[in-house]
């Protein structure tokens, strides 16, 4: 049996589910007239039984029906004038248009807990105030579509009925939100939202796919309506501060048919310090399906886990991870998610689901206070040993320790208004009592203030970071006195920075475009950016959509880039410039061709390694300002150098090195998954492994290629004649464009989302992040690989081939290495040995294949044996990135149309016996890559191209003769099979990038289209006209241009459709 729950499970029932209720208390001291002129706007747009004022009867109880803090029981609290309980959207549209008409702000509730009662009540008794109660009617509503893994739910919804609704439709969903069932959930989402399956799914507010809100004008708006920087800033940033969020569409979870949860106490003599001074290491780097918290009272420490499967798979990490901590099987139980629901709730198992349902409307009980923090380095034994001492004292509260880690530290902290990403934990402070009166509340506020303030030496800093949901009016309030905007905005940041840090400026930014006059305001609201600072922020920082974009490119000096930089809160360390230690090595780091590693190369001016989207934003937008190009680097192979070098050198540029956005999260249960730009196809694929033996991803051989610049590019790979190119498969992405803008698919729109998948993602903007379809193996695959020397047959074997391999059955693929004297065969089939056997003796039989040349692997071992050339070698080879330029390489690309005659190859052997001779690499096309319209993706070599035939020469030995010689071959080779490859014109693949089928020249400071044409319609062939239209609507100031980036179309060819 699990150990029963100890005598502080009423206190934390408390600090979590019953936060108490108000009483009444005397009205605001307001202008009659204003308020008459309120009272009567609501009469006259809203049915009797929807407002209660003081006259009313039933004022006072509806008031308190969401209280729950006896703190805000007192006869000197100011009221609303009235209470809204709407039931319907257009009551809440009403209220706020009566409201601003007649100089009334609307406060909004979710019927949940408000840790400073900023939902119900002001502290300017000066002022007239409503509330608009959302606890009623629609606005509480939970629909859920278990086919669809969503669910709409009423901002006035508690948790408790969002867990309820989804636990009666199915066992197999759940939704990351809180401990606590009566929050509500309207408060909780646009704080971000934490709870126990954070380390698995992140934040509740990560899960937010739409909502409708009614502005400051009463207008009701969606995701589309209000744009994506509004959207941002309400799942995270506080939605009061906006508007009125009314309702939440939310992406449900996979949650496994059993969990296990445990609880386990620990006194002080039970070496409690030692095991919290090590919880604080071990529980940010537990497996993500491992949850473990601690509540801290009295002199004992509370370990309590959620753990996403069997006793077992918990017991065991506990064994692993922390053995100190001795939980056995006996301490575990086993039960479903919506059970562990109820047992964090109410400490105990076999309680009924309905309990979730009680929204615990009774009269408050008890006074709280609450404060937070987050913690970045593990605190010293000795921190929590002094510890110990404060929860002895008089008036003594308990402490709870929330761990990140897992899915939190892999979310940009610019991804909503939540930036505590990368904290080791969160620690509530939480003090509580029962009695009454001004001595009591000074005790127990002396308690929680000292032990905050005893902590500050070890908590973040600069700013100290706080927990929005858990409101602490300690941190500062807001200014709303005559004073000018700037002196109130920057009072403001003192708290604001303390709860948002850096995406405060952008959420004050979003404050101005939707709500400029600030009607929707309490104590800590979000104030409007002031005008002086917004131009700051539009030209130098984050992420603010501008409507009108950024004119112009202008000039400037390097140093006010640099500036610039810091300005957008672009961290020092991430900013590599030619003066400091770091920046050859990480120039280097990504570079794969010794060509380009000369000191003669044109080299950039600063190297900005961002570690988030906001640093992307930034840089492209000092950019706009300073005069400096950006150039974006995925990390992986770059054939002629251009995401890194220029070839003009007077050309001031950047690179933007996207390395660090590198993470990759699969949900298998979708098929799909969400891969920074920055991470390597080994990386994809590893992480593809590991998360299932069934599910692949159709792109290239090579580990070390940039996930970024491989999906930009098309994308072929083994699995392409089943599934097309990487590029077909992706779903969405994320993209900033070139005034700086975060777009996904939806707000760049089709045009430009079409352009990225295949057109080159550096011509448009930088693509962050890309969402795929993940592609259904079989649990096994088949390999081999026939080596046959020119004196075996190998020209006719070739020959044949270029017939066969196009037209074999789309779950194979047979490729060909030629080199030296040698053809090398290589195959991948999505089946077993014995059929591709039965299958080549059918079709090929003169290749010779066995059965015995036959390997029988998984997909992801398939990966590492084309990489490796062995199926036995460890798949944590996937991982290694390959940061050290080793060799020289110059490659070019053909397409194929018609099989090369036999003594056309018989010629090319000759080529391959010279001293510098490099290699030829044949990869059929046919299957799915027939299928495919030319023009579905930039992409256009699909039907009638038998295969691509890339040339590559590699070297290893220095020298300018050297270099001469190789490229000689490379070049000399691709002229002598001019005759038998594709024709006006000869096509080649934009990702072998060849700078000798031609070069951009400037005109007028754009690309022109012109000589952009002679080598754009080699790659794309038709598609080139549409990527200029494209480019011209989106970049017609060719911001983002190289060598060979696309052009902007001219106005005088216009386009007809994009």
């Amino acid at each position: 049996m699990a150990a029963a729950p100890m005598s502080f499970a009423f206190t934390l029932l408390a600090a979590c589910i019953s936060f108490l209720h108000h009483a009444p208390a005397a009205a605001a001291a307001t202008p009659a007239n204003q308020t008459a002129g309120f009272l009567d706007c609501l009469a006259a747009s809203l049915p009797a039984g929807v407002v209660y004022t003081h006259a009313s009867r039933s004022y006072q109880s509806v008031l308190e029906s969401s209280i729950k803090n006896l703190l805000f029981d007192t006869p000197a609290t100011p009221t609303p004038v009235a209470v809204v309980e709407a039931t319907d959207a257009s009551h809440v549209q009403a209220a706020v248009r009566c409201g601003v008409g007649h100089g009334v702000s609307v406060r909004s509730r979710s019927g949940g807990h408000d840790y400073e009662g900023l939902s119900y009540r002001s502290l300017d008794a000066a002022r007239a105030f409503a509330v608009v109660d959302m606890a009623g009617g629609a606005l509480r509503a939970v629909r859920v579509d278990v086919r669809g893994r969503a669910a709409w739910v009423g901002s006035g919804a508690t948790l408790g009925e969002v867990y309820y609704a989804i636990a009666n439709k199915t066992s197999r969903l759940g939704f990351p939100g809180s401990v606590g069932p009566t929050v509500g959930v309207g408060g909780f989402l646009s704080g971000g939202g934490f709870g126990l399956m954070l380390r698995k799914h992140g934040l509740a507010s990560d899960h937010v796919l739409d909502a409708t809100m009614v502005d400051a004008k009463g207008r009701l708006l969606d995701r589309a309506a209000m744009g994506e920087d509004l959207f941002w800033a309400i799942r995270g940033g506080g939605g009061g501060n906006f508007g009125i969020v009314l309702s939440w569409k939310l992406r449900l979870v996979p949650v496994p048919a059993t969990v296990t949860v445990f609880t386990v106490h620990r006194s002080r003599n039970q070496s409690a310090t030692d095991l919290l001074a090590k919880w604080q290491r071990v529980a940010p780097s537990l497996p993500s399906d491992a949850f473990l918290r601690v509540v801290v009272q009295n002199q004992n420490a509370q370990f309590e886990s959620l753990y996403l499967g069997t006793s077992a798979g918990l017991v065991a990490a506990m064994a692993d991870a922390f053995p100190e901590l001795n939980v056995t099987a006996s301490d575990c139980i086993e039960m479903t998610w919506v059970q562990s629901v109820l047992y964090f709730a109410f400490y105990g198992t076999g309680k009924p689901p309905e309990m979730l349902l009680d929204r615990g409307t009774g009269r408050p009980d008890r006074y709280f206070k609450a404060k937070s923090d987050y913690v970045q380095e593990p605190m010293p034994s000795q921190v929590w040993e002094t510890t110990w001492s404060w929860l002895l004292k008089d008036g003594a509260g308990l402490l709870i320790l929330d761990p990140y880690g897992g899915e939190m530290a892999r979310v940009a902290p610019a991804a909503t208004p939540f930036p505590h990403r990368q904290a080791l934990y969160n620690i509530q402070y939480y003090g509580f009592w029962s009695e009454s009166g001004e001595a009591a509340a000074a005790k127990h506020m002396g308690w929680i203030r000292g032990v905050y303030g005893e902590m500050e030496p070890y908590v973040s800093k600069n700013p100290r970071g706080a927990y929005v949901n858990y409101r602490d009016l300690d941190l500062g309030v807001n200014d709303d006195g005559g004073g000018e905007a700037r002196a109130r905005y920057e009072k403001a940041t003192v708290w604001g920075r303390a709860y948002f840090k850096a995406n405060f400026e952008r959420l004050a930014a979003v404050k101005a475009k939707v709500d400029p006059d600030n009607y929707f305001k309490n104590e800590q609201s979000i104030p409007p950016l002031p005008t002086s600072r917004r131009l700051v922020l539009i030209l130098c920082t984050l992420t603010i959509s501008c409507s009108s974009g950024i004119a112009g490119f202008a000039a400037g000096d390097d140093d006010a880039f640099i500036r610039c930089l810091a300005a957008a809160a672009v961290p020092p360390r991430l900013v590599h410039t030619p003066g400091s230690a770091s920046y050859a090595p990480t120039l280097v780091s990504s570079i794969r061709n010794l060509r380009f590693v000369t000191p003669g190369t044109p080299r950039p001016l600063a190297i900005v390694a961002a570690a988030e989207a906001g640093h992307a934003q930034a840089a492209v937008r000092c950019g706009r300002r300073h005069g400096v190009r950006v150039r974006a680097r995925s990390g992986g192979h770059d054939y002629e150098g251009l995401s890194y070098l220029s070839l003009d050198r007077r050309e001031r540029f950047a690179v933007l090195d996207l390395a660090a956005l590198r993470d990759v999260r699969v949900d298998a249960d979708r098929a799909e998954a969400w891969v920074g730009s920055g991470a390597t196809l080994g990386e994809l694929y590893y992480a593809v492994g590991a998360a299932s033996r069934t599910l692949a991803f159709p792109a290239g051989v090579c580990p070390t290629v940039g996930v970024g610049g491989h999906i930009s590019g098309g994308g072929f790979g083994t699995l392409m004649r089943r599934y097309g190119l990487a590029a077909d498969n992706v779903l969405d992405a994320v993209l900033v464009d070139a005034d700086g803008r975060l777009l996904n698919r939806t707000t760049m729109g089709e045009g430009l989302f079409w352009a990225i998948r295949g057109g080159g993602g550096e011509s448009f903007g930088v693509v962050l992040s890309w969402k795929l379809r993940l592609v259904r193996v079989p649990e096994t695959v088949t390999v081999f690989t026939i080596r046959r020397p020119r004196n075996q047959s190998a020209t006719d074997l070739i020959t044949k081939w270029q017939e066969i391999s196009p037209s074999l059955p789309r779950d194979v693929i047979l490729r060909v290495v030629v080199q030296s004297q040698h053809a090398q065969f290589e195959s991948l089939f999505l089946g077993r040995c014995r059929r591709l056997a039965r299958l080549m003796r059918a079709r090929f039989p003169e290749l010779g294949m066995t059965q015995s040349d036959c390997q029988e692997i998984t997909w992801i071992q398939s990966t590492v044996y084309f990489a490796f050339y062995s199926s036995s070698k460890p798949l944590e080879l996937l991982l290694d990135r390959g940061t050290e330029p080793d060799r020289y390489f110059k490659a070019k690309s053909d397409y194929v149309q018609e099989p090369i005659p036999r003594h056309a190859w018989e010629s090319t052997w000759p080529w391959l016996e010279e001293h510098d001779a490099g290699l030829l690499i044949l990869d059929p096309y046919g299957g799915e890559m027939a299928r495919v319209s030319p023009a579905a993706t930039p992409f256009p070599h699909r039907k009638g191209n038998l295969y691509n035939l890339q040339y590559y020469s590699f070297w290893f030995e220095h020298g300018a003769e050297t270099l001469e010689r190789h490229l000689s071959w490379v070049r000399g080779l691709y002229g002598e099979m001019e005759p038998y490859v594709s024709k006006n014109p000869r096509t080649g693949y934009v990702n072998y990038r060849d700078m000798d089928l031609g070069r951009n020249e400037i005109e007028g400071n754009v690309t022109s289209y012109t000589k952009g044409k002679v080598w754009g319609e080699k790659y794309f062939r038709g598609n080139f006209e549409r990527l200029a239209a494209v480019k011209a609507m989106v970049d017609p100031d060719d911001f983002f241009r190289n060598e060979q980036s696309i052009p902007p179309l001219p106005a005088a060819k216009g386009w007809s459709s994009i």
